[in-house]
């Protein structure tokens, strides 16, 4: 099976209509998102049209429930509480009933899971080898030997025995059965490693490969939008920078 893997959508169209196209050419048998699909972007209904339409599988992100009105954005920094509030103000019903459905986590099988942040916490960042060490401990009680993750929108691979990439290059890496991994695709709306491309990731689960890829899009049709909309002039200016 080859799972075609995104996170953090945050509203940016542009990056997620390119990014299926690409899926496509790899042809994917299925889609999975692992939360966010809207916050910090502008078109957060335009984007959850394509989900149902394409019925791809997603669980829910930080800014999806605030979006949806289930968590209270109060944590957020200003510019991200302030997207947040405009998000929900402009999401249509269908759309906010449809962030409101989405569940906190799946499994792909008794070993794979799907995760936002943290396999233990939607809200809690897995960046360094620290992290990766306290959320393998987490794993090993689970019985999960792979996690999928998105929420700091920075690519990485981390893998409890040998080898772990905070990765500075792409392209498709084999993992052993028998261990355990923190697999991190980066964040497809709003790349934050200094690179602003889109990006996202294939893991074949009969291979036991996963491929990291980039494509570039059209970034500044997308910041343009974001500033028309009225929302923070930084947001538009990360997208271009990629941090």
């Amino acid at each position: 099976m080859r799972y075609a893997i995104i996170c953090d959508v945050h509203s940016n169209l542009e990056a997620l209509e390119t990014v299926l196209a690409e899926i496509k050419r790899q042809r994917a048998d299925k889609i999975v998102h692992l939360g966010d699909i809207v916050g910090y972007n502008a078109n957060p209904n335009e984007c959850i049209e394509i989900f149902m339409e394409e019925n791809i599988t997603s669980i829910m992100g930080n800014h999806d429930a605030a979006a949806c009105g289930l968590d209270d954005p109060l944590w957020f920094n200003p510019v991200a509480k302030g997207a947040a509030i405009w998000t929900r103000a402009n999401l249509d019903a269908k759309k906010r009933d449809y962030l409101r459905g989405l569940p906190e986590k799946l499994a792909l099988d008794n070993t794979l899971l799907l995760s936002h942040g943290s396999p233990e916490n939607r809200d809690d960042y897995v960046i360094d080898w620290i992290d990766a060490m306290r959320q393998f401990a987490v794993m090993e009680k689970m019985l999960v030997n792979i996690c999928f993750l998105g929420h700091s929108h920075l690519p990485a691979l981390f893998a409890h025995r040998g080898l772990n990439h905070n990765l500075d290059r792409y392209g498709k890496h084999t993992l052993d059965a028998n261990n355990r991994y923190l697999v991190n695709f980066g964040g497809l709306g709003q790349p934050r490693d200094g690179d602003p491309r889109t990006c996202f990731g294939v893991f074949d689960s009969e291979q036991m490969t996963v491929e990291f890829f980039r494509l570039k899009y059209d970034v500044l049709k997308c910041a343009k939008k974001v500033k028309k909309a009225g929302l923070d002039g930084s947001l538009a200016d990360r997208l271009i920078e990629g941090v």
